[in-house]
């Protein structure tokens, strides 16, 4: 689920383009990234030093020869301009280490739909010079009131920039991409075990402390190395937070120690 409030910048120009055909009316239309990648940018440089960034083959931009990949060093940006060295464990442990999960909360079927998507495009009648044709406008925002008015989305199948794919067009003018049915995998083979009564009333009862609603996520890792390089930055190293929840094989004690964390 994405919030609707969003803070990312909007899209400055348009990334491809199609034709959508309702009935007998075309619609042009193009295409805007909905959606930016968040996270901090960092860059390669010879021994660490700004001036001599790494070419696309590992070599000395500036000398033009290649060099030892153990020269090269990822770097990243402070606010302040400076460089400044940047390594995966650092990245981990300002916000959480590789390989760890943590349930946000729990999501009811119907809402399922909202985590879905992974690409989002903004779709809008083209503009030339500026100016937007008032023909094709109007025919855009008579799909759009009347797929409002039956509150329902379009699928379609479009041929964009990496091929021909299908998405949901919905009400609002948002292209949200999806899979079809032969990019599905086969299902792995589940195993389940026997369960007291007990544990499964502990795990039920887990769930509904945590919490069963849909919410809007943030990704709140990138704020937070980036806070991490512009202290770095300043010549202090800040120690690192992040840790690797402990567990037991004891799954009964486990339940009832996380409900006491939950209530606490």
């Amino acid at each position: 689920m994405y919030a609707l409030n969003a803070t990312a910048g909007a899209p400055s120009r348009s990334n491809g383009s199609f034709t959508l055909s309702w009935g007998l009316i075309t619609i042009p239309l193009s295409t805007f990234s909905g959606s930016e990648d968040v996270r901090v940018v960092r860059k390669e440089f010879v021994d660490g030093d700004p001036t001599r960034p790494v070419g696309r083959i590992v070599s000395d931009k500036n000398a033009d020869t290649a060099i030892d990949p153990s020269h090269v060093i990822r770097m990243a940006e402070a606010d302040t301009g400076a460089w400044v060295v940047l390594t995966d464990d650092e990245i981990a442990a300002c916000s959480m280490p590789k390989g760890v999960a943590e349930i946000i909360t729990f999501v009811k079927r119907e809402w399922l739909f909202e985590y879905l998507p992974e690409d989002v495009l903004q779709v809008r009648p083209p503009a030339t010079k500026g100016k937007q044709n008032p023909a094709q406008v109007k025919a855009f925002s008579l799909l759009l009131s009347a797929m409002l008015e039956e509150d329902v989305s379009a699928l379609i199948k479009y041929a964009g920039r990496t091929g021909v794919r299908y998405g949901l067009l919905t009400y609002n003018g948002d292209l949200i991409s999806v899979k079809t049915s032969d990019q599905i995998r086969a299902r792995l083979p589940l195993d389940v075990v026997t369960l007291s009564d007990q544990e499964r009333d502990l795990a039920k009862q887990l769930i509904a402390s945590v919490g069963t609603s849909p919410v809007p996520i943030f990704n709140d890792t990138a704020a937070k190395v980036q806070e991490y390089v512009n202290t770095k930055a300043t010549g202090v190293t800040p120690t690192a937070v992040a840790v690797v929840p402990a567990s037991s094989d004891d799954i009964l004690a486990m339940l009832q120690a996380s409900l006491a964390a939950q209530k606490a």
